[in-house]
């Protein structure tokens, strides 16, 4: 396949997408929900409830990672003291 016919593909299935959802938010119904303002709320603390998580697996997992990508890509040190004696 030639790469204009991969665009042309790739348009087309884009398009369709777009018209499912034009289609679909134009046959959405009122919901008449109620949001109470603790819902606010509620949604911060898990947003940053998911930060901190995130920010605790990292550090306690990056030393693990930095250690891996030692271990691939350090080269070990030349030890000049060592020739000279």
């Amino acid at each position: 396949m030639d790469d204009e016919s991969v665009f042309v593909m790739n348009y087309s299935k884009a398009l369709q997408l777009v018209g499912f959802f034009v289609v679909f938010l134009n046959t959405a119904q009122p919901a008449y929900a109620y949001l109470d303002p603790g819902t606010g709320s509620i949604i911060i603390q898990s947003i940053i409830g998911g930060i901190a998580a995130a920010a605790t697996f990292g550090a306690l997992y990056w030393a693990k990672v930095k250690a891996f990508f030692n271990r691939i890509f350090h080269k070990e040190p030349t030890d000049s003291n060592s020739d000279t004696k």
